[in-house]
């Protein structure tokens, strides 16, 4: 029997995504407005992928570069106001919404990466390889924390960029042991995060994305 998932999206989840899901979890999806009025539990919060605009460089203290474009409004600040009901659940973030989850972290982004735009390979921290589709052009960069605040699930198998700008325009300086991030975990939040979404990775991909949240709903 599959275990039950509840999942709080604002509106509606990604088809793709809920199907990806379902082959594992018997899913139910609530939406905010019908949570705040029941006061549901619920197991998952999810951050979707947006198509356009970046999230403001003052959530984590920088100027915005030439490239950023900034969006008009807070799009999750409806998931962030949701944080305060029901218990602690894992949070997925995927796209726009993993950045977003990166920094409340403690993470930083860098402003502008070239090259991201196609699919490429990714190592997983299991040794094995695996595809994605990539359409971005800011990168999450949790390398200001401490090791033990987060831990790198999936990333670039060579360097897809070699312009790494911040909001100085400048390129960004690179710890010696960079990786270009692709799928990170916060264990002390419960933070799942993928840059890019897993419906369209490989299969290997998907496998290593639903394992990991199995382990951590356990």
């Amino acid at each position: 029997m599959k275990k039950k998932l509840s999942i709080l999206v604002n509106e509606s989840l990604d088809q793709g995504l809920e199907k990806l899901l379902s082959t594992e979890f018997d899913v139910e999806v609530v939406n905010l407005k019908a949570y705040q009025k029941k006061n549901e539990a619920y197991d998952v919060v999810i951050f979707g992928e947006e198509e356009s605009g970046d999230i403001h460089p003052d959530y984590y203290g920088e100027n915005p570069s030439k490239f950023t474009e900034i969006q008009a409004w807070d799009k999750y600040e409806y998931l962030r106001s949701s944080l305060r009901f029901g218990r602690t659940c894992l949070k997925i973030g995927i796209g726009n919404g993993a950045q977003y989850l990166n920094i409340r972290n403690g993470g930083s982004l860098v402003q502008h990466v070239e090259g991201h735009k196609e699919s490429h390979e990714v190592t997983l921290n299991n040794g094995n390889r695996a595809i994605v589709e990539s359409d971005h052009h800011q990168m999450m960069f949790p390398y200001m924390l401490d090791d033990k605040a987060y831990n790198l699930l999936a990333t670039s198998t060579y360097f897809k960029s070699n312009t790494y700008l911040n909001g100085r325009n400048e390129e960004t300086t690179l710890p010696k042991d960079f990786l270009e991030p692709e799928m990170i975990l916060f264990p002390k939040t419960k933070d799942l995060v993928s840059q890019s979404n897993p419906v369209n990775g490989s299969k290997e991909y998907q496998r290593f994305f639903l394992r990991e949240i199995s382990k951590l709903l356990k």
